[in-house]
């Protein structure tokens, strides 16, 4: 029976997570700002109402979220959780460092990028090898799906997911990759989040969670650049999770 009080207060959570519906309000809204009011109704919904800044809601709400989950006796998971923001926080300063490549709202001190670097020595020198920002991404990929299937242990559905997630990368291209990849991780989600045990339903929360983000932030941005609803729900739908 392990972790069924987690998904269990996962399974609560779940309630609360932006959803279709939330979504599609967000994308027909008049604009930016009534679109950030559609997140009152969500689990952001007590940081929408204090400031208008959606990445300053984003970050109070996982500040919250990983704090609830140590609540709870849930440590491992919560590193998880946090080794998304990781991942890409790593993925951006490396590819300035690399590339010089400038990435749009992405700010962290310098003791933060320190200690993301000490953090990840061994797969930094193996970045710096790579030779485009496309084989950084894969690479950086990679190892986010190691460290899944490292804190899923014995659960043989995040084992399998990880396996045909990798196989996606290394087997395809273009947009036949990026379908494969979506689907697949539209199957997990489908398939594992009312589940009361093992690790595959907490990862499928995570995902729709991460993927949720996305999605708002990137409805946002397009309100804000004057985009048309149709467009927008384009790129929405064009979203991965990992």
């Amino acid at each position: 029976m392990k972790y069924l009080f987690l998904n269990s207060y996962l399974n609560a959570r779940e309630k609360h997570l932006a959803d279709d519906i939330d979504f599609g309000r967000m994308i027909n809204a008049e604009t930016a700002e009534k679109a950030f009011e559609v997140l009152q109704d969500t689990d952001y919904g007590k940081w929408a109402l204090d400031t208008e800044d959606p990445e300053e809601v984003f970050e109070k709400e996982k500040l919250f979220f990983r704090k609830d989950l140590k609540r709870i006796d849930a440590s491992r998971p919560a590193e998880l959780f946090s080794l998304k923001e990781n991942i890409d926080n790593l993925r951006s300063v490396l590819k300035k460092e690399i590339f010089g490549t400038e990435i749009d709202e992405f700010d962290i001190s310098e003791k933060e990028k320190d200690e993301l670097l000490k953090n990840f020595k061994e797969e930094v020198e193996e970045a710096k090898k790579k030779k485009t920002p496309a084989e950084l991404d894969d690479y950086l990929t990679e190892v986010h799906l190691e460290r899944i299937k490292e804190s899923a242990g014995k659960d043989k559905e995040v084992k399998r997911f990880v396996q045909r997630y990798k196989s996606a990368l290394e087997d395809f291209s273009g947009k036949e990759r990026d379908d494969r990849i979506r689907n697949l991780e539209d199957d997990f989600i489908s398939e594992n989040t009312k589940k009361n045990e093992g690790f595959s339903p907490i990862m499928a929360f995570f995902m729709k969670k991460w993927k949720a983000e996305k999605k708002i932030r990137t409805i946002i941005a397009g309100k804000r650049m004057g985009f048309e609803p149709a467009k927008i729900k384009e790129l929405v739908n064009d979203l991965k999770s990992i």
